[in-house]
């Protein structure tokens, strides 16, 4: 049997889950004031995320905005479609805090449909 990772299928459809992936995507460059630290951020993920959410996964990544590259964070969560309205009033409103706390423009929010199996 070849490695799981060589599989198209690889995920067992009868304990698989249909699920709302909400990503957000928070920029790390500061308007003329530098960039989002770690330790910036971490402050900010303990005061407006951790209390907001009960699970999440934030990953880095690169983006770019108006033409100029940038670190990222990337907040990300499988839900049920039955949660998605309340979900996206708390990502809405960790995303406003993000905003005003590193004069940001804006911050992504997107929803996108994924299959989830818990092993």
């Amino acid at each position: 049997m070849p490695p799981i990772c060589c599989h198209t299928n690889y995920i067992n459809t009868n304990n698989a889950m249909d699920t709302i992936r909400l990503e957000m995507a928070m920029g790390r460059n500061i308007p003329d004031a530098g960039k989002v630290t770690d330790a910036m951020f971490d402050h900010f993920t303990r005061e407006f995320i951790a209390p907001v959410l009960e699970f999440c996964t934030i990953i880095d990544g690169v983006g770019f905005w108006k033409g100029e590259q940038e670190m990222t964070k990337i907040l990300y969560m499988d839900i049920p479609q039955s949660d998605v309205e309340m979900m996206t009033a708390k990502f809405e409103q960790i995303a406003n805090c993000y905003k005003t706390a590193f004069r940001q423009e804006a911050v992504l929010i997107s929803a996108v449909r994924s299959v989830i199996e818990f092993v």
